[in-house]
């Protein structure tokens, strides 16, 4: 049989945990509101002629030109209240190394930056993914192929699917 003291203390403890369990119950929708990230577009451009695209690095700012090549442009924006970051891309579950090129690009910046970049709420960034053609490395890609694109973030995946021109 239960002394009378120990209920005494058992009681509001319940109680408080009956109110913290229907509290979290009422807000859990609005959870998923704290973490949206979604694309907000995706297309992709053959291009032939050579393009000029300056970068930032440890060094400054570099510049690279590349011709007969695909440009991938994807547009993630932070519609969330939490602050989230990319911390890697895989093409066709491959992550993305020589001699491809992943770069982002913050809204209103003329210069690019690696694509590992913090996403602020309510920042857009676009991310730009080139694929040179026939060159070592990218024998995989051919024109008309289906190329799966995956944005790990720090809570979450993306996912898109786009064709190469």
């Amino acid at each position: 049989m239960p002394s009378p003291g120990k209920l005494v203390i058992i009681t509001p403890i319940m109680v408080l945990i009956g109110t913290a369990l229907y509290v979290t119950i009422l807000t859990i929708p609005s959870f998923s509101s704290m973490f949206q990230v979604e694309i907000t577009s995706t297309y992709v451009t053959w291009q032939q002629s050579s393009q000029y695209y300056k970068y930032r690095t440890i060094y400054g700012i570099e510049k690279i030109s590349l011709s007969n090549y695909w440009e991938v442009v994807i547009t993630v924006k932070n519609d969330g209240v939490i602050d989230t970051s990319i911390t890697e891309i895989t093409i066709n579950d491959r992550l993305i190394d020589e001699p491809i090129i992943c770069l982002s690009k913050r809204t209103g910046e003329s210069v690019y930056d690696n694509y590992k970049v913090k996403i602020s709420s309510g920042e857009s960034v676009k991310i730009v993914i080139l694929i040179p053609s026939n060159t070592s490395g990218t024998k995989d890609f051919r024109h008309g192929q289906i190329v799966e694109i995956k944005i790990r973030l720090k809570n979450r995946e993306l996912v898109t699917v786009v064709a190469l021109p």
